[in-house]
């Protein structure tokens, strides 16, 4: 015999959501149960087909989703259960929005490109709707006393004036460079639709299957400016503009991060204009994990991913207060970064790949209610406020972006706005004193991990680990964004369904031999 304990949490929408969010009831049942269970065919003997997923942010939740609609076209006994755990206390990861005066504003990932076609159908899915980002003028703070417009952020660049004006032709250039890496990267869509459908084991193998005359392999291992410094571009657009893009986007500077990084960082120049989830970005996770009907397991951490054999692997979990579970899987899907979950992976028979050693980048987001002090930037006090100011880096200040940004349900700002401030640490409050002098209120949220520390040479590594283990998460070491966690979530689903497809097979030949 054996026994189990588990902390289960399960959540359902309430009929009447309050605006800002959706609340999730929380039930949390302490079970201690003797079983006896014996592996059947690879399928445990209660007639479940069980897949563990750790991590409940984006990558987890649209890999739940995706792997339940995956695993229905295959045929069963007792259907599929999927059991999601998450060692903190909340679901969505980095997704993630803050009050302030009693209105929720975004402070993690905050917007998808309008070209991102899983996110868009995932949306579409969860029944949820699009709320257009709010955008206005925008320009660059290469010191402190002085500010260069650059003109509206909601046009292409390449229709921009104040870019034109500015840069020439080779802000046309840069748009063209742009928008033809983005349209031979959407050949992975096709890719993964077609029959059967491309799977992927090493980011190597994902980005070899792009299309060749693009070479995003290579993308992946040069430096971003020396890339467009090759493709005749010149410093002042790459030490001004692209600098200060990526400083927003990743907190690093173009000299040091990849090609690949670099260019989704950049991904602002498209002509139609981002959007999030209204109510909040947190809720498409919340909606794929009641529609994928998964377990969800929250404040429980995975130490160890043991394989069994050949058809099963056992998970150990930390609950709360100490004590320890392990559960038999069919699958497990780690849709978190290796290095940061400290999790064991003990006794598989082959040396396992060697996944990406690097190191995770700190974003503090802080927002700020209060009006700007423009002299600070070399503005007068009577002109128009801009909507964002952008820092190239080595422009000496602790910040790398100040934006404003609106409530997460759509409706207008109460009083004076809310800025968002982004940087690696804490911001000084002497800074943010003088930027927002009167400032009424200030609230902070540290991702220790925000995306990978982008850096070349870049390490492409596994997306699968072993048979039946597989890693969501490496696709952040080519490139960090919600699209793509959803691309390796989709990624995941197929390789669960191509093994268990197999193993199937293997069943009924058996069976039949």
């Amino acid at each position: 015999g054996r026994v189990h304990a588990a902390h289960q949490r399960s959540f359902e929408r309430e009929k009447k959501m309050p605006p800002f969010g959706v609340v999730l009831q929380v039930v949390f049942l302490q079970l201690v149960v003797v079983t006896c269970s014996r592996r059947v065919d690879g399928v445990l003997a209660s007639g479940n087909f069980r897949v563990a997923i750790i991590g409940a942010g984006v990558g987890g939740s649209a890999a739940a989703h995706y792997i339940r609609n995956s695993l229905q076209q295959e045929s069963f006994n007792g259907g599929v259960a999927i059991d999601v755990f998450e060692r903190s206390d909340r679901l969505c990861g980095r997704l993630r929005s803050m009050t302030v005066d009693g209105q929720e504003y975004e402070v993690g990932a905050a917007v998808a490109h309008p070209k991102n076609k899983y996110m868009a159908d995932l949306l579409e899915i969860s029944g949820l709707q699009k709320l257009a980002a709010a955008t206005g003028d925008f320009g660059l703070v290469p010191a402190a006393g002085k500010y260069i417009s650059l003109g509206d952020a909601s046009k292409s660049w390449s229709e921009d004036f104040h870019l034109l004006f500015r840069y020439g032709h080779y802000i046309v250039e840069l748009d063209l460079i742009l928008g033809y890496l983005f349209s031979e990267f959407s050949d992975v869509y096709e890719l993964q639709a077609q029959t059967p459908p491309r799977t992927f084991a090493t980011l190597h193998d994902f980005l070899q299957a792009l299309p060749a005359s693009a070479n995003f392999t290579g993308l992946s291992g040069r430096g971003f400016s020396e890339f467009l410094k090759s493709e005749g571009l010149p410093g002042e657009l790459i030490n001004e503009l692209v600098s200060a893009t990526v400083q927003a986007v990743y907190n690093q500077d173009g000299d040091t991060i990849t090609a690949l990084s670099g260019m989704t960082s950049l991904a602002r120049s498209a002509n139609d204009r981002y959007w999030s989830v209204l109510g909040g970005n947190q809720r498409l996770c919340e909606s794929l994990l009641t529609k994928a009907n998964a377990t969800v397991n929250l404040n429980q951490t995975v130490t160890h991913i043991r394989y069994n054999d050949e058809s099963s692997l056992s998970v150990t979990v930390q609950l709360p207060g100490g004590l320890l579970a392990e559960e038999q899987y069919d699958f497990v899907v780690i849709a978190a970064p290796i290095n940061m979950a400290n999790i064991s992976l003990e006794g598989f028979p082959t040396a396992l790949p060697a996944f990406n050693p690097g190191v995770g980048q700190r974003t503090t987001s802080t927002l700020v209610k209060g009006d700007v002090n423009l002299t600070f930037f070399g503005l007068s006090e009577s002109a128009p406020v801009p909507w964002v100011f952008a820092m190239p880096a080595g422009n000496g200040l602790p910040v790398s972006l100040i934006e404003r940004t609106p409530p997460v349900d759509g409706s207008a700002t109460q009083g004076r706005p809310v800025w968002k401030v982004q940087s690696t640490d804490a911001v000084p409050e002497e800074f943010l004193n003088t930027v927002f002098p009167g400032n009424s209120a200030v609230v902070t949220h540290t991702f220790e991990f925000a995306y990978p520390h982008f850096a070349v040479p870049n390490a492409l590594g596994p997306l699968q680990l072993s048979p039946r283990l597989i890693y969501n998460s490496g696709i952040e070491w080519a490139s960090s964004a919600m699209e793509m966690s959803c691309i390796s979530a989709k990624n995941s689903a197929l390789l669960v369904a191509k093994e268990a497809a197999a193993a199937a097979r293997a069943r009924s030949a058996s069976s039949h031999g």
